[in-house]
Protein backbone atom coordinates (compact mmCIF):
# COMPACT_ATOMS: atom_id res chain seq x y z
CA UNK A 1 0.00 0.00 0.00
CA UNK A 2 2.78 2.45 0.89
CA UNK A 3 4.41 1.96 -2.52
CA UNK A 4 1.17 2.78 -4.35
CA UNK A 5 0.72 5.87 -2.18
CA UNK A 6 4.25 7.01 -3.00
CA UNK A 7 3.67 6.40 -6.72
CA UNK A 8 0.55 8.57 -6.60
CA UNK A 9 2.37 11.38 -4.77
CA UNK A 10 5.38 11.22 -7.10
CA UNK A 11 3.13 11.20 -10.15
CA UNK A 12 1.26 14.26 -8.94
CA UNK A 13 4.54 16.17 -8.59
CA UNK A 14 5.78 15.09 -12.02
CA UNK A 15 2.46 16.04 -13.62
CA UNK A 16 2.49 19.47 -11.93
CA UNK A 17 6.05 20.20 -13.10
CA UNK A 18 5.26 18.99 -16.63
CA UNK A 19 2.17 21.18 -16.83
CA UNK A 20 4.09 24.19 -15.47
CA UNK A 21 6.55 23.76 -18.33
CA UNK A 22 3.68 23.48 -20.82
CA UNK A 23 4.83 20.04 -21.96
CA UNK A 24 2.37 17.43 -23.16
CA UNK A 25 2.61 13.80 -22.12
CA UNK A 26 3.34 12.98 -25.76
CA UNK A 27 6.28 15.39 -25.81
CA UNK A 28 7.80 13.97 -22.62
CA UNK A 29 7.19 10.40 -23.82
CA UNK A 30 9.02 11.14 -27.06
CA UNK A 31 12.05 12.50 -25.21
CA UNK A 32 12.08 9.51 -22.86
CA UNK A 33 11.52 6.96 -25.61
CA UNK A 34 8.37 5.55 -23.98
CA UNK A 35 4.68 5.63 -24.84
CA UNK A 36 2.29 8.37 -23.77
CA UNK A 37 0.45 5.67 -21.81
CA UNK A 38 3.61 4.95 -19.83
CA UNK A 39 3.91 8.63 -18.87
CA UNK A 40 0.21 8.68 -17.97
CA UNK A 41 0.59 5.58 -15.79
CA UNK A 42 3.54 7.14 -13.96
CA UNK A 43 1.61 10.36 -13.39
CA UNK A 44 -1.46 8.64 -11.94
CA UNK A 45 0.63 6.29 -9.83
CA UNK A 46 -0.42 3.18 -11.69
CA UNK A 47 3.17 2.11 -12.36
CA UNK A 48 6.47 2.53 -10.55
CA UNK A 49 9.42 4.23 -12.22
CA UNK A 50 12.98 2.98 -12.47
CA UNK A 51 15.51 5.40 -11.02
CA UNK A 52 17.00 6.08 -14.46
CA UNK A 53 13.56 6.95 -15.88
CA UNK A 54 12.93 9.32 -12.98
CA UNK A 55 16.35 10.90 -13.43
CA UNK A 56 15.68 11.46 -17.14
CA UNK A 57 12.16 12.79 -16.49
CA UNK A 58 13.51 15.23 -13.91
CA UNK A 59 16.22 16.38 -16.32
CA UNK A 60 13.55 17.15 -18.94
CA UNK A 61 11.62 19.14 -16.35
CA UNK A 62 14.71 21.05 -15.23
CA UNK A 63 14.33 19.77 -11.66
CA UNK A 64 16.62 17.70 -9.51
CA UNK A 65 15.55 14.24 -8.44
CA UNK A 66 15.97 15.30 -4.82
CA UNK A 67 13.67 18.28 -5.31
CA UNK A 68 10.97 16.12 -6.88
CA UNK A 69 11.27 13.42 -4.21
CA UNK A 70 11.13 16.03 -1.43
CA UNK A 71 7.99 17.54 -2.98
CA UNK A 72 6.44 14.07 -3.29
CA UNK A 73 6.97 13.54 0.45
CA UNK A 74 4.86 16.66 1.12
CA UNK A 75 1.90 15.76 -1.13
CA UNK A 76 -1.27 14.82 0.71
CA UNK A 77 -3.54 12.42 -1.10
CA UNK A 78 -7.11 11.38 -0.47
CA UNK A 79 -7.48 7.77 0.66
CA UNK A 80 -10.08 7.37 -2.08
CA UNK A 81 -7.20 7.59 -4.58
CA UNK A 82 -5.68 4.44 -3.10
Amino acid sequence: MANKEFNIRLGAVLRAHRQEKGFSQEYVAGLLGVSKNQVSHWEIGKRSMYAESLRSYCRILGASMQEVLDEADEVVIDNADL
